[in-house]
């Protein structure tokens, strides 16, 4: 039996000694926010968030670990922490946060890197609880600490 549910990734990134998280802004929110969107078909909830990522900042999800989940009634919605990717868009040489727009037909999401101080005071509110989960997760584990996100 299908469900409907979201999934989001966050994607963390350190340059420096700054911690950047990649966010998607789209025509409807003014707000940055996770990449992410609805599940198709009888996805699972990872399923949808390689999809998605994919889609929206061209990257391929490794491996994503949840830690936010939300029931909405009609639907779930689940929040990662991503600790492997391949094709990871990058800060420039020049330190400059690089914007692109997603290569989806019918988009208009801008993508770009924001501090996490900066994310935490503008994250989409519908996202801030589990933005903070996503950072202590990574403050916590020791399996799995800020320094050891792995880009392929």
């Amino acid at each position: 039996m299908s469900t409907n549910h979201f999934s989001a990734g966050y994607i963390f990134q350190k340059i420096e000694g700054i911690w950047y998280v990649l966010v998607v802004k789209d025509k409807r929110f003014n707000e940055p926010k996770a990449a992410g969107g609805m599940s198709e078909d009888d996805e699972d909830s990872i399923t949808t968030l390689r999809r998605e990522l994919r889609q929206e900042l061209g990257v391929d999800v490794i491996e994503a670990v949840i830690v936010h989940e939300v029931n909405k009634g009609d639907h779930t919605q689940y929040f990662f922490l991503v600790t492997e990717v391949r094709g990871l868009p990058a800060i420039d040489e020049k330190r400059e946060l690089r914007e692109i727009k997603a290569g989806v037909p019918g988009d208009a999401l801008d993508m770009s890197w924001v501090t996490l101080d900066e994310f935490s005071r503008r994250v989409y509110k519908g996202q801030y609880e589990a933005f903070q989960k996503a950072v202590k997760k990574m403050a916590e584990d020791r399996t799995f600490c800020m320094d050891n996100l792995k880009y392929l």
